[in-house]
């Protein structure tokens, strides 16, 4: 949640003059908006103290104050606290590897930034700044030190609940990363015994306690039909057993599974809906309706993957672009148009989002790693790996008992424009008067005979049961 996004501005028009604050998210969104749509977790992009306005504050420069442009200490104090008191952890973005304008370069530069990137060169090469000053992590233990006293006082002095660690990759030290998240760690169970706390990295070669960028990639693509794969590479369904379980990590709490991110600047990474509206023009007819579909597509398997699932506020109702994305600093001016929510097509879209969130966070299935695929030989359809075929499959979150129990989570999808009326597969539950159905548009349920099943699904749906 980019905190100036709160905002749209007072006529709704001007996308460039929406600039959010503290108080407006406590008392225009958070119960109204926020609450009701029952995540239990905000991840705020930075709102330390920057020279910037109208961006989103990846260069900071005051690292202890907030950004006055978003309101005072006591404002962030409130609206962490306001937070608490509905259930909602707030994870708090850092940029570590760079500032901007920031008093420590005329106090000591040496002891804290690099005089060039080709000081500390990374596997890319030269390490990058952003604009700002790199601050040096390998000769001197200064940086080091002023991050983990920072990480310190936010935990005490704002009860943040954790931290994502901006361009992981370019800082290149994951020595100080991991003792910086041993340090936070140890002061934040010290200060509030018991809680959970979690330090998450950008981008990592570690493949360990990240935003997932491949799942970001993969949901995109398989939910709009263009999850292509070259002979000798894996296959379409290998991709697809990688992204609905936990893949390379050791656990799905190693990996943030998300669909969109605030950095929106490139075509594959714009909003859903944009996105797969662009996908669907050169198909011809009105690409809106089935726009809307694969956002669902692309939130169910989200909410029901192996990982901690994360979207981009306003992707809940298929918030669009007023202004251009291309535009590296136009994209960081477009906030939120809560008011979009209210049309009929979007109002309907996060009535479901907001049925499957409810699902993801109370059922325990959806809370353990077991991923078990069935319906079709190896959970796909014989035709899945076949370019212009059947992009059927179908897996469980079995909670990990046997599959066919009860408490268990099944995921059916078709992920290609196609009707498909009477879907024949394997069932292994039998008829069972509880099933229910997650974030539905009112279908027929499954017609059971024996242990196969009649499953009806529209182009692009991924259907969501509960047992």
């Amino acid at each position: 949640l980019p905190m100036r996004w709160i905002d749209a501005g007072e006529d709704g028009l001007n996308r460039q003059v929406g600039l959010g604050t503290f108080d407006k998210a406590i008392f225009e969104r958070l119960d109204q908006t926020i609450v009701p749509l029952g995540v239990n977790c905000i991840e705020l992009l930075p709102v330390q103290d920057s020279p910037d306005t109208l961006n989103w504050g990846y260069g900071t420069r005051f690292f202890f104050a907030p950004d006055i442009d978003m309101g005072e200490a006591f404002d962030l104090k409130l609206f962490v606290l306001r937070c608490h008191q509905r259930g909602i952890r707030v994870i708090m973005d850092l940029v570590m590897n760079h500032a901007k304008k920031c008093p420590l370069r005329d106090l000591a530069f040496d002891s804290f930034f690099l005089r060039d990137g080709n000081e500390e060169p990374g596997p890319d090469g030269p390490r990058l700044g952003w604009g700002g000053d790199i601050f040096r992590y390998r000769s001197v233990g200064a940086a080091k030190t002023f991050h983990c006293d920072v990480a310190e006082f936010l935990l005490n002095e704002y009860h943040i609940d954790g931290f994502r660690l901006d361009e992981f990759k370019g800082i290149d030290n994951y020595e100080f990363v991991q003792d910086f998240t041993e340090n936070a760690w140890a002061k934040y169970q010290a200060a509030f015994p018991g809680r959970p706390f979690i330090v998450i990295a950008e981008d990592s070669w570690t493949r360990s306690d990240i935003w997932d960028f491949k799942f970001r990639e993969d949901v995109r693509r398989l939910a709009s039909d263009s999850l292509d794969t070259i002979f000798g590479q894996p296959s379409r369904s290998d991709h697809v057993r990688t992204l609905v379980s936990t893949g390379p990590y050791p656990d799905m709490a190693s990996h943030v599974a998300y669909c969109t991110s605030h950095d929106v600047e490139a075509d594959n990474e714009q909003r859903l809906f944009s996105f797969f509206v662009e996908k669907l023009k050169p198909l011809g007819g009105d690409p809106s309706l089935l726009g809307l579909d694969q956002v669902h597509a692309a939130f169910a398997l989200t909410l029901t993957a192996a990982g901690i699932p994360m979207f981009l506020a306003g992707e809940e109702f298929a918030d669009l672009h007023d202004t251009d994305h291309r535009d590296w600093r136009r994209k960081m001016s477009d906030p939120v148009d809560w008011e979009r929510a209210d049309e009929p097509g979007r109002r309907d879209l996060l009535g479901r989002i907001r049925d499957l969130i409810w699902l993801r966070r109370h059922h325990s299935a959806l809370q353990r790693n077991e991923v078990q695929f069935f319906a079709f030989v190896g959970g796909f359809h014989p035709n899945f790996d076949q370019n212009d075929e059947e992009r059927l499959f179908a897996f469980c979150r079995t909670g990990g008992q046997p599959l066919g129990s009860g408490g268990q989570v099944i995921v059916v999808a078709n992920c290609r424009r196609q009707d498909y009326p009477d879907v024949w597969m394997d069932w292994p539950w039998g008829f069972r008067p509880t099933l229910r159905e997650r974030g539905g548009i009112g279908q027929a349920m499954p017609f059971i005979a024996g242990s196969q099943a009649k499953v009806p699904l529209a182009p692009f749906q991924v259907r969501v049961f509960e047992v």
